[in-house]
């Protein structure tokens, strides 16, 4: 009877747990992703979802309703736009939607002659008020999932190329993904995290260990160099998101999980966890991913330096010979057998370098026999000893074996390879950003170490050639190594426990694969890389195909998941199918990468790179190590050109880049190994070259933007928020219209098709439940349903001043804003509301990075952003020039108080510091002004007088037609003649239409001053119809005119013009009333006596400039009138009123 072999079957008792576990998580999801049947649809069910039709936005109507396979179709009728199509089907994310409720989707088809502009934005009401009426009835799954593409029904979903999709509009470039797929994802990562706690474990005493064995000096400068890094970090380099806002939807979904973004779950229970115990927010994630970064530049340092050393260095050759001999380590080896015993190797020879050596110099020539690592040629960095004696170049490349010992591949020196990874500009920023690549770095290679630990344990001490034999062909290439050598962990482990590396790796590359989609294409491949070193014709790797296929398996609903996310994104118009061709990606990857951007990487780094591979090319051995290594960069960079920017280039090229900066590490052991006689030089000179080149990246990776900018403020703003139910406005994807046109995006597509909406992301999610009880509503829906039940408050972000054209305007009700561009949905709420300021800073526009993001006008200097409290009501201000107006009047009304009190220093403090948020606000600068007016009015003094003239002309260079402008120069204007001599008058006017004959502010003062000092009336009349050409609503203008036409016997175009300076002035100049009263005394006493009390009550108030001669005449004017007696003073001749002769009192 045959014996049964029991030793054989060892390796296959393991496999049991990891493919248990792997099939019973993959049948789990498969589970949960499983729709449960929905009964069969009646119409009364339809009619129930939209009211019944009741109630619709005027003039919509339900024209009728049909119930078919797998979708309701409904058709709704309004007369200026026609009918459209809304289809009603059961939520599927691979679908393009309009909106989305908890089990439906909602789409809807135009008429085929299409809409224009104003119709579009009428069915996007109309759809949005819908939506929310379908949500709210949408109570329980009422239709199964269709498995077709397109309805049924035949109503096609529109392919929403501007973005419309996802939650109500909201989720543009962020899509939401709920429902089977989402649940099913989210419960296998869940397990997955909490398996890859023990993975996570091994791994830090893997690094421990390997860090310990590089020696006390390089452990300790290591250690030092990643404290130096953290110091750097938390000093220098700033905290600040990258992603233009797209972060927010990711820490959105994991506060609540209720639905995940495009990229998965991964991310998101990262977050859900770390929020669990620290404050939710996007510093929390920055401060981790800081930590990650450090741990990264770590980690991958010890992969790559055990990758490039292969196989433990003390491993020896099995010649199966009794008595071979063999190298000794452990307790014999002082250096604690990371390299072979230096008393042991044979001091007859040296090891031959550069033309004497046909490996290149790479490693020695085995011919040349055994030399001491002492007298391994003169090495120039030998500064550096170990504590076996050997020196830092021989212990870098395991320079010097006996000849029965198989060299290992030259590897850069850890010290290195941790300061270029620790300190490079780039990684840098990426370490202190949102970037979901940060964690997926640290955990996949995580799972890679502890696969190399697995590989390495193969031919760990105490396995011997006849146990390894066992599961062999029988090959001759069978290795052993002497007990006690440092293979790190599994160099002690039973085949049992190398069987749990393996499992522990399977969660960490998973996950890690699971953050973006790219990724599961990434995980395999940096597999395969681990493995390449440790291929034989053995069967010894066959084991790894257990980790391979339940990696295979776990990212089946990964993959189900990305599958709809990408769907949805293509149906938007986001992403084209042909940049899916891997000759796309590679060739778009050859000329927009990195590696050939000196500007963001440096460029002595690209040169160390390209040394590296050329001397590798040299050996068998340097091909086998950095090629792989080289081309898994290339690949994971080239993958990220599907959807692909300038911006993004800097976040998602990183990992690639590290691998590469790894292989420039490695090339300055090269060129030292290559050029021993020059090596001393090259030593110090390849790493300068590399640091003088990277300090001047830093300029062009740490760059501003205005999304940085308002999310590095937006804490404060929230902190200033009061406790309890609040309502925070601001204009989110929901408001129309939700697109701008950087100049890149109109130069690809004139036609404004497609164009991306502006990301409209902020950390909304910090203040709605589940961490705060506030509500936050889109402009759009507080316009239609405001809610004065709680206190309300607006948030001015940037995105309201996203906007590069004027449109949109008609739908909100408002005339452009002359003086900005700004999303009129911003303006209605800034110019039909009393704002209240709360939190208000002012921040450059500095733009945003990437070309297809230049939302922002390029004459906008600056932009004021924060928070206002919203005052109820609303204010019917339908034509307002300036949009802080309401905000303006604010700042002004705070120091109001102080000015009526006579304190002018403490009102021009408040109104000065406003002026610094609100830089460019004519209304504010008008304020400003009549409070210098006032104080030199008030103090006797010229010096405010020039102060209030200088706003005044500051505004008409801003805006001429600002109200009342001329009126305000001509009032400060002719009280400051009183401190300047005729000629000094003469001279300032001459001086300004000399500069320029056409200057409006000149021609002004010139028709005054022939009005009031040289009486030409005729002459002051065409002067003032040439301004009248250019400004027609100043109602001082009217006023002159007619006085000119009064005192020239013109009595009917006198009348006509005064009425028309009333009617522009709408109450709001006294003046107008005043001359209205001189022109009609002789046929109105009635209306010349109420025109004066008019006048005198416009006067009354603290703030008010008077002169109280001119108040004391008309009053006792008022009693002439009412006598029947009024004074005529023009009928003497000139223009002088009687007042004006009057002594001083």
């Amino acid at each position: 009877m045959a014996r049964i072999d029991t030793k054989r079957r060892v390796p296959v008792r393991p496999l049991t747990f990891p493919a248990a576990a792997g099939f019973f998580l993959i049948a789990l999801a498969a589970g949960i992703a499983t729709p449960a049947p929905a009964r069969a649809v009646d119409r009364e069910q339809a009619l129930t979802l939209v009211d019944r039709g009741e109630g619709l936005p005027e003039p919509w109507s339900l024209e009728d309703l049909s119930v078919e396979p797998g979708q309701i179709v409904y058709r709704f009728h309004a007369p200026d736009v026609g009918s459209i199509s809304v289809v009603v089907e059961a939520r599927d994310p691979a679908r393009p939607a309009f909106a989305s409720t908890r089990n439906l989707n909602i789409s809807y088809s135009v008429p085929p002659q299409g809409l224009d502009e104003h119709q579009e934005m009428a069915v996007g009401r109309f759809m949005k008020e819908l939506a929310r009426t379908v949500e709210r009835n949408d109570t329980a799954p009422m239709l199964p999932v269709s498995a077709s593409p397109v309805s049924a029904g035949g109503a096609r979903p529109p392919a929403a190329p501007d973005g419309r999709a996802g939650k109500d509009g909201v989720n543009y470039g962020g899509v939401a993904v709920r429902g089977t797929s989402a649940a099913g994802l989210l419960v296998v990562d869940v397990v997955l995290w909490l398996l890859a706690l023990a993975g996570l474990v091994v791994v830090t005493r893997i690094v421990v260990r390997e860090v310990a064995g590089w020696g006390r000096p390089v452990a300790l400068s290591v250690l030092a160099l990643l404290a130096l890094s953290a110091l750097l970090r938390c000093l220098f380099v700033p905290y600040v998101p990258v992603q233009v806002g797209m972060g927010h939807p990711v820490l959105a979904s994991a506060v609540t999980l209720d639905e995940l973004p495009r990229y998965g779950a991964a991310g998101p229970l990262l977050y859900h966890a770390l929020f669990a115990l620290f404050p939710p927010g996007m510093n929390s994630v920055l401060w981790l991913h800081t930590l990650l970064s450090l741990c990264n530049a770590l980690l991958i340092t010890t992969w790559f330096f055990r990758h490039a050393a292969g196989a433990p260095p003390g491993m020896a050759r099995c010649d199966h010979a009794a008595g071979a001999p063999r190298p000794r380590s452990g307790q014999d080896n002082p250096a604690g057998g990371l390299r072979p015993d230096p008393s042991h190797l044979a001091p007859a020879r040296q090891a031959r370098f550069g033309q004497d050596n046909p490996a290149g110099g790479l490693r020695p020539d085995p011919s040349a026999g055994e030399a001491p690592l002492a007298s391994a040629g003169p090495s120039p960095l030998r500064p550096l000893a170990f504590p076996s004696g050997g020196s830092y170049s021989s212990y870098l490349s395991y320079s010097s074996y006996p000849s029965h010992v198989s060299p290992a591949a030259p590897g850069p020196h850890p010290l290195l390879s941790v300061a270029f990874l620790a300190f490079t500009p780039l990684f840098l920023r990426d370490g202190n950003s949102e970037s979901l690549l940060v964690p997926a770095v640290f955990l996949l290679f995580s799972g890679a170490l502890l696969v190399q630990e697995y590989l390495r344990g193969l031919t760990a001490p105490g396995t011997t050639c006849a146990e390894r034999s066992a599961g062999s062909t029988g090959d001759a290439d069978c290795e052993a190594s002497a007990p006690g050598h440092g293979a790190g962990a599994a160099a002690h482990l039973s085949r049992s426990g190398r069987w749990l590396l393996l499992a522990a790796s399977v969660p960490l590359l998973a996950l890690g694969s699971h953050f973006r989609p790219e990724l599961l294409l990434v995980a395999p491949l940096l597999l395969l890389v681990t493995v390449i070193p440790h291929l034989r014709r053995d069967r010894s790797l066959l084991p790894l195909l257990v980790p391979a296929a339940l990696l295979l398996l776990l990212a089946v609903p990964y993959a189900r998941f990305i599958v709809q996310a990408v769907s949805a994104e293509a149906s938007r118009g986001n992403l084209s199918a042909d940049r899916f061709l891997p000759h796309v990606m590679l060739f778009d990857w050859m000329w927009r990468n990195l590696f050939w951007r000196p500007l963001f990487f440096p460029a002595g780094m690209t040169v160390l790179t390209v040394v590296a591979l050329a001397l590798a090319g040299f050996t068998r051995k340097g091909v086998r190590d950095l090629l792989p290594v080289t081309l898994l960069a290339v690949v994971w960079m080239a993958l990220y050109h599907v959807d692909f920017n300038d911006e993004s280039m800097l976040r998602l090229h990183v990992p690639g880049m590290m691998l590469m900066t790894l292989v420039a590490a490695a090339g300055v052991q090269a060129l030292v190994d290559r050029f021993p006689g020059r090596g001393r030089i090259l030593a110090v000179a390849a790493p300068l070259l590399a640091a003088a080149t990277a300090v001047p990246t830093a300029g062009f990776v740490f760059f501003r933007t205005n999304y940085q900018a308002q999310d590095r403020l937006f804490p404060e703003m929230m902190a200033a928020l009061p406790e309890g139910q609040i309502n925070l406005v601001a204009l989110t994807g929901r408001d129309e219209p939700s697109r701008a046109w950087s100049d890149a995006s109109l130069a690809e597509n004139p036609s404004r098709e497609g164009a991306p909406p502006v990301h409209r992301f902020f950390g909304s999610y910090l203040l709605e439940p589940p961490l705060r009880d506030h509500r936050v509503m889109a402009l759009t829906e507080f316009r239609e349903r405001p809610d004065w039940t709680r206190r309300t408050f607006f948030f001015l972000g940037v995105q309201c001043y996203a906007m590069r054209e004027s449109f949109g305007y008609e739908e909100w009700g408002v005339e452009p804003d002359p003086l900005r561009l700004l999303h009129p949905g911003c303006r209605w709420m800034m110019t039909r509301h009393v704002l209240m300021p709360v939190k208000v800073f002012r921040i450059p526009n500095e733009g945003e990075f990437a070309s297809p993001f230049q939302w922002y006008p390029p004459s906008l200097a600056g932009m004021t952003i924060g928070l206002f409290e919203v005052k109820p009501g609303e204010v019917a201000r339908k034509s307002v020039r300036d949009s802080f107006t309401t905000i303006a009047g604010e700042y002004f009304s705070m120091a109001r108080k102080p000015l009526l009190d006579g304190d002018f220093a403490e009102a021009r403090r408040i109104l000065l510091a406003a002026d610094e948020l609100l830089v460019d606000s004519t209304e504010l600068w008008d304020s400003i002004s009549s409070t210098f007016f006032l104080e030199g009015a008030r103090k006797d003094d010229p010096e405010p007088l020039r102060a209030s003239l200088d706003y005044l002309l500051r505004i008409a260079d801003r805006d001429i037609h600002h109200p009342e402008l001329l009126k305000g120069i001509a009032s400060v204007h002719a009280t400051l003649k009183r401190y300047l001599t005729p000629e000094e008058d003469a001279r300032y006017v001459d001086d300004r239409l000399a500069r320029d004959p056409d200057d409006l502010v000149g021609l002004w003062l010139q028709a005054v001053r022939l009005f009031y000092t040289h009486e030409h009336y005729e002459d002051s009349l065409v002067l003032l119809n040439r301004i009248l050409e250019r400004v027609s609503d100043d109602p001082r203008v009217y006023v002159y005119i007619a006085l000119d036409h009064f005192y020239l016997g013109r009595q009917a175009e006198a009348e006509a013009a005064v009425q028309k300076a009333i009617d522009v002035a709408a109450g709001s100049d006294p003046d107008a009333y005043y001359v209205r009263s001189i022109l009609v005394r002789r046929q109105d006493l009635d209306l010349a006596v109420r025109d004066i009390e008019r006048y005198l009550d416009m006067s009354e108030g603290a703030d008010k400039v008077r002169n109280e001669l001119k108040q004391k005449w008309l009053r006792k004017e008022v009693e002439n009138l009412r006598l029947g007696r009024p004074s005529l003073w023009w009928k003497g001749g000139g223009h002088d009123e009687p007042w004006t002769r009057l002594p001083p009192e």
